[in-house]
């Protein structure tokens, strides 16, 4: 999360093109990391690791394959806002690309999110749960603020989804904060 938004707040406020790229890269490293680092977070929690491992491997390869693509300056056109460069991507089948990469990480997100918050599992976990789909929901109003508004040609020049993943992280920091104190020292 911190690579994400040091990423994306460099990109806003930057009035430099030379230097864009390197922030966009740093970003977009931020965001495929958060999504494998949110899986193996709630695959541990839920102890479905065995599952999930093989999943997250595979998400992983197909993250960096998106990254390399997202990469090419080639892919993306920069423009200056008053508030600083924005992006827009060049060509569909990239921005689908990214999108239905996305959307798989998603789909595990809320596939494993159900799960933890079934009866099985104890209350400090189910806890742990919503607090994902809160986060999850935050985060997918900031991509539509983001990715989608942007392809109908509304562009509310502010980084959306940075700000509202931050707000989630802060959700699912104190889901953690309140698990751990409710978690019994057998020692």
């Amino acid at each position: 999360s911190g690579v994400w938004s040091l990423g994306y707040g460099l990109m806003f406020y930057t009035s430099n093109f030379h230097n864009y790229p390197l922030y966009r890269v740093l970003g977009m490293s931020g965001i495929i990391l958060y999504m494998i680092f949110g899986q193996l977070t709630l695959a541990l929690v839920s102890e479905k690791t065995k599952v999930m491992i093989p999943i997250i491997s595979v998400e992983t390869l197909l993250g960096i394959i998106v990254l390399n693509i997202l990469s090419d300056r080639a892919t993306y056109s920069m423009r200056m806002t008053r508030t600083g460069i924005v992006t827009m991507f060049v060509s569909d089948w990239v921005s689908y690309c990214y999108t239905g990469y996305v959307l798989v990480v998603a789909i595990v997100f809320v596939v494993l999110t159900i799960k933890l918050t079934g009866n099985e599992y104890p209350n400090r976990l189910k806890n742990i749960g919503t607090t994902f789909v809160k986060m999850e929901i935050l985060i997918g109003i900031g991509m539509i603020v983001d990715t989608i508004l942007p392809a109908f040609g509304i562009n509310p020049n502010i980084p959306a989804s940075t700000l509202f993943q931050f707000i989630g992280l802060q959700f699912f920091n104190r889901a953690v904060l309140e698990y751990n104190r409710n978690v019994l020292d057998m020692n």
